[in-house]
């Protein structure tokens, strides 16, 4: 008895991690394009580079180090996913794209036992949809471009 209650706990628990607007996505479409969070994001690399910002004489060797740093990270946090990811027959229509700016990955084309797999893993935060923002065009009239003209040449 006790052991269909912890599996259905750890099940429950692997489902939360799952956002429920990519649920709703998979009732009507078979694939869904996620981001996946992992626990900690990029925090402990970004404090490691502000314990040793000093140590660098110019900011080029500064920032290299920070970028190294977070890349170093991504590749940390994400390697089960990535080895979940490639181990799946499912997964290779997927398309993968990590970025070590906020250490998230985005899985485009995911599907329900693909996402599962990925939920059951310890260091997976969260799993969502991406958020998409329209933005409107900038138009510009004749009188503004020649104010902003005028405006430079006033600075200059």
């Amino acid at each position: 008895m006790v052991k269909p209650t912890i599996i259905a706990a750890f099940a429950a628990l692997a489902t939360a991690k799952i956002a429920p607007s990519v649920h709703r996505h998979l009732e009507s479409n078979e694939n869904v394009d996620v981001v996946i969070e992992f626990r900690g994001g990029n925090q402990r690399a970004l404090e490691v580079a502000r314990l040793e910002r000093a140590s660098f004489n110019d900011r080029g060797s500064s920032i290299a180090h920070v970028r190294s740093l977070l890349e170093s990270n991504m590749e940390t946090s994400q390697r089960t996913a990535v080895d979940v990811l490639s181990s799946q027959r499912k997964a290779l229509t997927t398309r993968v794209e990590s970025f070590y700016i906020n250490g998230n990955m985005h899985v485009y084309g995911a599907n329900r036992v693909v996402l599962d797999e990925l939920a059951k893993l310890d260091n997976v935060a969260c799993i969502r949809q991406p958020v998409t923002a329209q933005l409107s065009p900038v138009i510009f009239d004749d009188e503004s471009v020649v104010f902003a003209l005028i405006l430079q040449k006033a600075w200059t």
